[in-house]
Parts: C-alpha cells; structure tokens; sequence
C-alpha cells in the first residue's frame, strides 16, 4: 500500500507494518512500496478431519500465523458447511500452552452462521492455535473455510 507522504518523506511511519526508512529519499516526486502485506497462512491442526457424532459439542482447532508480526485487531472468520455450526453456547478460545494462554475470544455470528473473532497477535509461530466448539447435525464428510483478510484455508469435518 502507498500512501503520500510530504513529497520527500514517508507518510504513516507509525504502523506497525511500515519498513522503516522506505520513503525518506528526501526527493520529490517519488512513489515508493512503504508497506508489506503480510502474507497469512491458516491451518486446522489435527485430527484432520476432527470426528464428530451428531448432536455432540466437539472442539475444532486451527492456527493463524504469518511472515511477519501483526499486531492485534485483524479478524478471523469461520464458515462451517450446512450441518455445522457453533455449538449452543459455544466459545472460541486462543491457547498458547508454553505461556498457559487460555482467552476466551469475543464472538461475532452472522446470520449466515459464520462466527467472527479478533485476533490477538499473528506471529510465525503455530504453538498458539485457536480451538472452537461445534455441534453438526448432517452426517457426512463436510467442508468449511476458516479466512483472516484475504487468505482462506479449508476445514473438514467427518461427522457420523
């Protein structure tokens, strides 16, 4: 993303995601890259597919990681398939076992049934996963996605 700075130097250096000194050519006229998008990777973690009985909450893990640190605020979306929702009082939580990280996460559910979190900190790191209770009601191999900005990875549930 590039934003116009005062035609010599950069505009916006306090983002967290600013590459410093990008942009201070102290020369007018220029255009320069001043941001890296992060690139994200999601992923359930294993079993893949998790095992689920009809009409029983299950718990349904998955990471989100990135290239680069970003900070809090980005927001992750699960879309499960018909048949799959979040369980009737059902939470999601971030877990980073090593630091003893348990946080219940606020929740959005949009009428379509997908539920929204804010993430806290993406790192690289994949110690830290998100874990989230469902119920399914249709038997069968089904998909659903789990999305942070443009990056979409696939989840799978095998329900009997």
């Amino acid at each position: 993303m590039t934003i116009a700075g005062s035609g010599s130097t950069a505009a916006h250096t306090e983002d967290p995601l600013y590459q410093q000194g990008v942009g201070n050519a102290n020369q007018p006229g220029q255009v320069v890259l001043q941001w890296v998008a992060p690139v994200f990777t999601v992923a359930q973690v294993d079993p893949n597919p998790v095992a689920m009985a009809q009409g029983v909450t299950t718990q349904m893990a998955f990471t989100v990681s990135a290239d680069t640190t970003v900070p809090a605020g980005r927001t992750v979306t699960l879309a499960f398939p018909p048949g799959v929702a979040l369980a009737p009082g059902g939470a999601v939580r971030y877990i980073c076992p090593a630091g003893g990280t348990n946080d219940l996460l606020p929740i959005t559910v949009s009428p379509d049934g997908s539920v929204s979190v804010t993430a806290p900190e993406i790192t690289s790191s994949t110690t830290c996963f998100y874990s989230v209770d469902v119920r399914a009601s249709t038997p069968g191999l089904l998909q659903g996605s789990i999305t942070v900005d443009s990056t979409t990875g696939t989840t799978s549930y095998s329900i009997t």
